[in-house]
């Protein structure tokens, strides 16, 4: 089997709805980047447990899905997307429908740790993936920003208080 396989294999197989796992032949594993693999996807799936045991499945907020295997699962309104590439020289792509559309969104990419701004909670994501990932999607703000927010709207102007939307708009142009 191929390690990178096994990355894939926990990630959705716990967005899938499952709680645990077990193995029962070893012959697959062996290769010790097997076990480093299964290690990495249970350290970046851990600290979202509750979306995992008491969240619910979030098919039908995903939809036009393009060259991914998508798996994910929701609670109150934060996602959590396992994406594996079918084809990892074409480029992935799928939608989400989050409950609250109308708020901002942020998505994480947890394995890559980058973050990606989205007006709505309608959110198309195309991206290119050697390798599956999984996404975090949560309403509002991404934590970066909050510092600049605070230092712009405590900032005396002659002029009317910015909006949210020039916030944002301003926002896209700090470096994360």
């Amino acid at each position: 089997m191929d390690p990178a396989y096994v990355f894939d294999l926990i990630t959705h197989t716990f967005l899938n709805g499952a709680t645990g796992f077990s193995t029962y032949v070893y012959r697959d594993f062996d290769d010790m980047a097997d076990y480093l693999n299964m290690a990495r996807a249970i350290a970046l799936l851990a600290p979202h447990e509750d979306v995992i045991v008491d969240g619910e499945l979030a098919f039908d907020d995903i939809g036009d899905v393009d060259n991914a295997v998508v798996s994910a699962m929701q609670l109150n309104g934060e996602y959590l997307i396992a994406v594996t590439p079918r084809d990892p020289a074409k480029p992935v792509a799928f939608t989400v429908h989050a409950e609250q559309s109308s708020r901002p969104h942020t998505l994480y990419d947890l394995r890559h740790g980058t973050q990606q701004l989205h007006e709505s909670g309608t959110v198309q994501v195309t991206a290119e993936l050697a390798e599956g990932t999984v996404y975090r999607l949560v309403p509002g703000l991404p934590y970066s920003i909050y510092l600049p927010l605070v230092a712009v709207a405590c900032q005396p102007s002659p002029h009317s208080n910015p909006s949210l939307n020039d916030l944002l708009h301003d926002f896209r142009h700090y470096p994360t």
